[in-house]
């Protein structure tokens, strides 16, 4: 219990520290219960790892209790922090459970400064986690690094004599061991963390893009328009993502998955609307901005039932944020008259929230940008430049970015990673003419251009 109480206390007091200091340093009800869950785990393994080292080394002499010790995979629980919550909470949870394993084996700094180093080591390697194969591999150097903490702190402690040089060998590969298991612990662990709390790991996401997801099929029978504008969202949102160092697996699966509320009413999207039609002509504008808004309702009521985990449903929740459906206010404005309440803007803008993370607001871009671009006509490379541009320009001067740790900067870096995605889908392609015109046709010479468009179904 005194143990218990000395974790939490430790824990709320830098955790505090840490949310007031350190930047993008948030966390969650769920992360907390999360955190305080691992580290009362962490306890609980380093208290009978200790009791059992204690026991074998009563037992026989062949291995020193502290090569046991070493080998506890205490670094585990960092590095799964590091994959389901972000890099900074691992950073300060790694500290306080370094002090703390230092406490639990009667006060030493030196196996404080061991767990420290792996747990840093660890973690530094979970960036974007996408195989399972890279988790044990990023067992293997976590175990490389422990041996190499082990030695440096046994070479600082002027450790020179034989036999302590040879316990120092043995506690060398005791610390390997320990590491190399951190990588089994964390594939053990990374389910059952991810089922008991609702997070979405790497290693899940990469499952959730397979095009042969049955929330994808249907909506390739429902809604082929929506499909095919959801994979070029799905692209560019990749490509944003990995040119501003977001994670780019996140940004393309939520670009999938993010208009997957569109299969309830497929009709009433202009992808999925035959040349000419158009079922918003017997609606009201306010009844058409209904429509349209309950996509992101149904969306995420589909995330959940599907399990596609917290991130791709939130992200879905946000791919509008608050913005305007212009031409929906612009019809409204039109047909004001006496015998009616004038249009207000507020009534025609999506109910948000605005994007929260760099990821969500890649997917509000490709969205805005692939759908806008697909109504250009002779989408030259300049034109496609110039209209991307404004188009996401409108889109920041409209504040939907400003909940989003996303810089001008960032912008620019994305807005050319789009324009490489956009120019491979809206080009110009030669239509070569046939070799026998048709009856009653003239002859034709030269070449023609053709437009084609790459999202259209």
């Amino acid at each position: 219990m005194s143990a218990a109480a000395l974790c939490f206390l430790i824990l709320s007091v830098v955790f505090q520290f840490a949310e007031k200091n350190v930047r993008k340093f948030s966390l969650t009800t769920r992360d907390l219960v999360f955190v305080g869950v691992m580290a009362i785990l962490t306890t609980i393994m380093i208290r009978v790892g200790l009791l059992i080292a204690t026991t074998l080394a009563e037992v026989s002499d062949l291995v020193p209790e502290r090569a046991l010790v070493y080998a506890l995979p205490i670094a585990a629980s960092a590095m799964i922090v590091r994959i389901l919550v972000n890099s900074e909470v691992a950073l300060v949870y790694a500290v306080v459970v370094s002090l703390f394993a230092g406490l639990l084996v009667g006060g030493d700094h030196a196996y404080t400064v061991y767990v420290l180093v792996g747990s840093l080591a660890g973690t530094s390697m979970m960036r974007y986690v996408s195989r399972r194969t890279r988790i044990l591999r990023a067992g293997f150097l976590t175990g490389l690094a422990n041996a190499a903490a082990v030695v440096a702190i046994s070479g600082f402690a002027g450790l020179d004599e034989e036999f302590l040089a040879l316990d120092t060998v043995v506690n060398a590969g005791g610390a390997f061991i320990g590491g190399a298991v951190c990588g089994l612990v964390v594939l053990a662990m990374l389910p059952v963390m991810e089922a008991l709390f609702g997070y979405t790991s790497n290693v899940t996401l990469l499952e959730l893009a397979s095009l042969n997801h049955p929330l994808l099929k249907e909506m390739v029978v429902r809604a082929p328009g929506t499909y095919n504008h959801s994979v070029v969202v799905s692209s560019l949102a990749e490509a944003g993502a990995e040119a501003i160092s977001a994670n780019p697996l996140l940004a393309k699966v939520a670009g999938l998955y993010h208009d997957v509320g569109k299969i309830y009413k497929a009709q009433y999207f202009i992808e999925n609307q035959a040349e000419g039609s158009d079922a918003h002509e017997s609606l009201y504008p306010s009844m058409s901005t209904l429509v349209l808004s309950a996509h992101v309702r149904e969306g995420v009521d589909l995330a959940r039932r599907h399990r596609l985990g917290g991130r791709i449903a939130n992200i879905i929740r946000q791919h509008h944020g608050t913005a305007l459906m212009r031409e929906f206010y612009r019809r409204a404005k039109t047909s004001e008259d006496d015998d009616r309440s004038p249009a207000r803007e507020a009534e025609y803008r999506y109910h948000g929230p605005k994007p929260q993370t760099r990821e969500a607001a890649l997917v509000m871009l490709g969205d805005v940008v692939e759908a806008s671009c697909r109504r250009l006509t002779n989408p030259t490379p300049a034109r496609l430049e110039q209209h991307l541009r404004q188009t996401m320009s409108e889109t920041f001067l409209d504040g939907q970015l400003s909940e989003c740790d996303m810089t001008l900067a960032d912008l620019q870096r994305v807005e050319k990673a789009f324009l490489k995605i956009i120019t491979g889908f809206y080009h110009s392609r030669i239509e070569y003419p046939s070799d026998e015109p048709a009856a009653g046709a003239a002859p034709k010479s030269g070449r023609n251009v053709r437009l084609v468009d790459g999202s259209r179904s």
